[in-house]
């Protein structure tokens, strides 16, 4: 890492940079130099446009339909970085390509010349908090005992829909929460047993996320994937693999809690190959995702492509934004995200980032915790448990009726609102 990215941001960003650094670090020890994953950020002296990603390799949305002119690029993306090697590890619409030795702003700067500008793209970071400046806060442990906020919705609201949540997965010892009962899912790594289970970064984040769903629609199907190996971060080719492993269940609603800003702000390879070459052909599923919580109006991605519902988080009292959200106009709706209650893991989590950092504390199974994160699956759930009332309705067509009904109660500094008990009819 180079040395001048001490003088970058502030110690909330340093303190998360060096989780995802250390994280890829560890993960890959048995992993061939050549082909390690090293995160980086550019540029360092303008922390209101930079980007991570991935050093040393670039990415392209390919055309399925045209091999003979994916192979012209790719022969002449060649000459341009000529140490340059394509790597076989995403989808067949994205092609990973290494930079051949030059710095990747460099290497783009050269493509850009050949073939315009977004043609390729850094292979950016995605993570579930956004390594940006995030003021979002860290969980705080509750007693045992201690119920759901918002509160766990009557009957059976989400008959029948199904809601994929790729995240950190499920603790090995869920958490003995009636409204849990039937959630599936991968297992969270970040959840190391020990005396006591140590609590990594980001433990019992898709747990809650899960919770949060399921307590808007407790007769949903809710299954958690573990779609981030490096302290809740991945690179956009890899995460864009794990939505389209999400999409292949089939489900009603994919709820996604994490995003990243691009260079240039220009969308994400990873949102226009999920929605346009995937959604579009599967028009039962949607793609929900969180707006940010860097307090910016910088577009966040994919929430903020126009096929995805972008969800900004609502102050506690629901009265205005919460103070960390991303907002502007491609967030299309707004849901409680401000000092959510519900499930967690058990075990020894040690706090991260300022100012409590380096406490450690104690978990029994349920926590609070604020965040875009968790505005995403609350209105997923609430798009679940309208489509249960509305038979014959899609998600689409729910999530469609409950924005509308949300520009009818539009909070200030916000935009259209869900408030948790103001749900269409």
């Amino acid at each position: 890492m180079p040395e001048r990215f001490e003088e970058m941001g502030d110690e909330v960003f340093r303190a998360q940079f060096r989780l995802i650094r250390d994280a890829l670090a560890e993960r890959q020890r048995d992993v061939a130099e050549a082909d390690r994953i090293e995160i980086a950020v550019e540029p360092y002296d303008r922390r209101d446009v930079h980007y991570e990603y991935a050093a040393g390799r670039v990415i392209r949305r390919t055309d399925t339909t045209d091999d003979a002119g994916n192979a012209d690029i790719r022969a002449r993306a060649a000459e341009i970085l000529p140490d340059s090697r394509l790597l076989d590890e995403s989808l067949p619409e994205i092609d990973v390509m290494t930079t051949g030795g030059l710095p990747v702003p460099e290497a783009l700067d050269r493509l850009d010349g050949a073939f315009g500008r977004g043609v390729f793209t850094p292979d950016h970071f995605v993570s579930i908090t956004g390594v940006t400046n995030c003021p979002a806060i860290e969980p705080e442990p509750l007693p045992a005992g201690w119920g759901p906020w918002p509160p766990e919705a009557g009957g059976d609201a989400g008959r029948d829909v199904g809601i994929v949540i790729p995240d950190r997965g499920l603790p090995d010892r869920p958490p003995v929460h009636a409204w849990l009962h039937g959630v599936d899912g991968d297992g969270d790594d970040a959840v190391v047993a020990g005396n006591p289970v140590r609590l990594d970064e980001y433990a019992g984040h898709g747990v809650f996320a899960a919770g949060v769903a399921r307590c808007a629609a407790p007769g949903s199907a809710v299954t958690v994937h573990n779609a981030f190996r490096f302290a809740g971060a991945d690179v956009e080719s890899f995460v864009a693999a794990a939505l389209v492993r999400a999409l292949d269940l089939d489900p009603d609603i994919v709820s996604l809690s994490a995003g990243g800003y691009t260079r240039f702000d220009l969308p994400s390879v990873l949102g226009q190959v999920v929605v346009e070459r995937y959604l579009r052909e599967r028009r039962k599923t949607i793609l929900v995702a969180a707006a940010g919580n860097d307090h910016t109006t910088r577009p966040f991605w994919p929430a903020a492509h126009e096929e995805v519902y972008g969800v900004g988080a609502l102050a506690f009292d629901q009265r205005g934004r919460a103070w960390f959200s991303n907002h502007g106009r491609w967030v299309d709706v707004w849901t409680l995200g401000d000092g959510m209650v519900n499930a967690y893991a058990e075990g020894r989590y040690t706090y991260r980032q300022p100012p409590m950092a380096p406490f450690g504390m104690d978990f029994h199974h349920v926590a609070r915790w604020s965040g875009t994160s968790f505005s995403a699956p609350l209105f997923a759930g609430l798009v679940a448990a309208r489509m249960s009332r509305t038979p014959g309705e899609s998600s689409r067509q729910a999530a469609d009726a409950l924005v509308d009904h949300a520009r009818g109660q539009e909070v200030p500094g916000a935009g259209p609102a869900l408030m948790f008990d103001h749900v269409a009819p």
